[in-house]
């Protein structure tokens, strides 16, 4: 009778950790290069971004979490920087445009919009392609661990994809 409870106990423990995406360290979305993307700077980041991005999701929110901190530094190295208030001024602008006003916007989303401003301007410098290709690669070296609620970063997409769980069998 013990061992089953014990078991039944193991079990429901590996579940409870599995489902709530437990990682190496609690309450993290990802952790790169000792850097920790908390969940609740993903979540008030994708809620921020929603009314921005139509149809965002907490994938490509991470993703851009992730990358901005090296596309902000190749900006700011080539002379493209893009700092809080530019990305404020560029979102309202566009928001003006159908009648909306920019809510406060998270640290986080912020973070976000600024990588996206500053991928762009690297990408109408003249040496975009070496730029981008000395990004990536750096983004692919560095120590990046996504919880697994998530997934995986795709090296050939740039993208998080969904991890394929060996005990999970979709039927044909």
């Amino acid at each position: 009778m013990r061992v089953r409870t014990a078991a039944a106990v193991a079990a429901a423990t590996t579940t409870a950790m599995l489902v709530a995406g437990c990682s190496t360290t609690p309450g993290a979305a990802a952790v790169v290069e000792g850097r920790t993307i908390t969940q609740s700077t993903l979540d008030a980041a994708q809620q921020d971004l929603a009314p921005i991005f139509q149809g965002v999701d907490a994938r490509t929110v991470l993703v851009g979490l992730i990358v901005a901190p090296y596309f902000l530094e190749a900006a700011a190295e080539n002379g493209v920087a893009v700092s809080e208030e530019q990305a404020v001024e560029v979102v309202n602008q566009g928001l003006a445009e159908s009648g909306q006003e920019l809510p406060e916007l998270s640290e986080g989303a912020l973070e976000v919009l600024r990588f996206s401003l500053a991928s762009q301007s690297l990408q109408q410098l003249e040496d975009a392609p070496a730029i981008i290709s000395e990004v990536e690669a750096e983004i692919f070296e560095a120590d990046v661990t996504i919880n697994p609620r998530y997934g995986e970063l795709d090296p050939e997409t740039g993208q998080i994809t969904a991890e394929t769980l060996p005990w999970l069998h979709v039927g044909e």
